[in-house]
């Protein structure tokens, strides 16, 4: 006769499961803790020894290592780009163009380009930003304004002076 787990029983089980699931874990980050403590103690006690001053072959061979090795690396680079260039210019079907020609492919690529943008620009210009409406004054009210910004600022003046001397 099998025995139907309750719900009682499986919620300790997963409990304990767990628990269990836990602790291993945290054994796991305490090992790889301590390696990593351990590495880094073995690279400071390297690192106190490596003081030591060095010898003219030692520094002509890191010299040779990191500088003369990597201008050959780039001239040996550099090389390559050029002979893949020349390669890929002997391979396609490179065209003498006439003045004509040349001026076809510059209207084409570049001056019709440049209309098309400033005809957008334009019929986008019109559309979304409008001229303003500006108001004309006639020469009466024109005067009318000015003797009234006069004035205001007669007064102003004639105000502050008053109460200065006050």
């Amino acid at each position: 006769m099998t025995e139907i787990a309750s719900p009682k029983t499986k919620k300790v089980d997963t409990e304990e499961l767990t628990k269990r699931l836990f602790y291993q874990q945290q054994e796991r980050s305490k090992q790889v803790e301590e390696k990593r403590q351990k590495t880094l103690k073995d690279n400071e006690t390297r690192l106190l020894w490596s003081n030591k001053r060095l010898t003219k072959e030692d520094e002509k061979g890191m010299v040779e290592r990191i500088y003369i090795q990597q201008m050959a690396r780039k001239e040996q680079q550099r090389e390559n780009h050029i002979k893949t260039l020349e390669a890929n210019a002997k391979t396609k079907n490179n065209k003498v163009l006439t003045q004509s020609d040349m001026s076809e492919v510059v209207q084409r690529m570049y001056t019709s380009e440049v209309e098309r943008r400033k005809a957008k620009e334009e019929s986008l210009g019109k559309k979304y930003q409008p001229p303003p409406v500006r108001k004309t004054l006639d020469l009466e009210k024109l005067k009318e304004v000015n003797s009234r910004l006069y004035e205001e600022t007669k007064g102003k003046k004639e105000k502050n002076k008053a109460c200065i001397i006050r």
